[in-house]
């Protein structure tokens, strides 16, 4: 679906693996794409990008995929220099009934089954379980490339009407894979020993997300929304992790032509190393950390000459235990934006 979105550049580094980005700056570890999927950020910090293959879902329940191709610091954060991409899921009333999907290729193959209720008038459903694999790249005729996987996922999402004003929704994803990669053997002393192993690396992760808004008047709305992440993922080291998110927002109209959007976050996230799966001697200093990150934005939108020109101006100022007080957009970042419609 990415590929569809002009000045997204998507490539595939092997068979489990993805270097995606927007203008130009792609790579296995993309760190100046913000990935977010309901609004819960995928961004791992030790290495700087994302893990693509750990990010799947039934294309069944997406309903939309947002793309902003360029600076989005103000309000998404420091990792949003070139763009940010949003994968939004659908209501669960959108999901209702049963749902069974598959697909088998000289490549690949694929099942998902799903199925959406409803618990009275005020609360829909929907629950979810998928599985895939992918056969591995041939480096030419006679070696075949050892990137072969295989993944596993269950979820569930939940949507209920608390009155007029407040509606809550809940889901919760858990996977379990197995990625297949060729590592250099560090005890190789020339033939037969191999030169590379033939490795497989083990990756299972979670993670539960609540969110809550209340309609305060016609344009204006609170939000809360919370999550809690975990993965423990093998590939030349060994690292699990943590991850704990508050966010805060409200919008609303100050004047008749002026949209205001204010709100603030919380993030802890929790990492531990350990070693290779593999014996390579290879270690990470420090092997264990934590990271505490607070942040706070404003953006003000004004709408000039018959909404024919949009006036933006915002800022994010955030702390984080690793280097103090930071502000965006940085320096290199227009702090002011327009934007015309003609």
């Amino acid at each position: 679906a990415l590929r569809t979105v002009p000045g997204l550049q998507v490539a595939r580094v092997d068979a489990n693996r993805w270097a995606i980005s927007v203008r130009g700056s792609t790579g296995l570890f993309a760190n100046k794409l913000l990935v977010l999927i309901d609004g819960r950020s995928v961004y791992t910090p030790v290495f700087g990008g994302t893990y693509w293959d750990t990010q799947d879902y039934p294309i069944e329940d997406v309903e939309r995929i947002e793309v902003i191709r360029g600076p989005g610091g103000t309000i998404w954060g420091a990792n949003a220099v070139n763009g940010v991409i949003n994968i939004i899921t659908k209501h669960s009333k959108d999901t209702q009934g049963g749902l069974i999907s598959g697909y088998e290729g000289t490549q690949e193959y694929g099942l998902t089954g799903r199925y959406g209720g409803s618990i009275g008038e005020d609360t829909q459903y929907r629950v979810y379980g998928r599985m895939f694999g992918f056969e591995d790249f041939d480096i030419d005729r006679a070696r075949d490339g050892k990137d072969e996987w295989q993944q596993r996922r269950l979820g569930f999402r939940i949507d209920k009407k608390l009155s007029e004003r407040d509606t809550l929704w809940i889901s919760a994803d858990y996977f379990r894979q197995e990625n297949q990669q060729g590592a250099f053997n560090p005890g190789f002393a020339g033939p037969p020993t191999p030169a590379f192993l033939d490795v497989t690396y083990h990756q299972v992760g979670g993670n539960i997300l609540v969110d809550w808004n209340r309609k305060l008047d016609v344009d204006s709305s609170l939000q809360a929304k919370a999550y809690y992440s975990v993965e423990d993922r093998e590939f030349l080291l060994s690292e699990t992790r943590h991850t704990w998110d508050l966010e805060l927002q409200t919008n609303f109209s100050a004047m008749e032509n002026v949209a205001v959007t204010l709100g603030g976050n919380y993030r802890y996230t929790t990492n531990f190393f350990r070693g290779p799966p593999f014996g390579l001697p290879i270690s990470f200093s420090p092997d264990s950390d934590s990271l505490h990150l607070v942040s706070g934005f404003g953006q003000f939108q004004v709408r000039l000459f018959d909404d024919m020109v949009t006036l933006t101006a915002g800022t994010k100022l955030g702390y984080n235990n690793w280097s103090g007080f930071e502000y965006q957009p940085s320096d290199h970042d227009g702090l002011v934006a327009t934007q015309g419609r003609l």
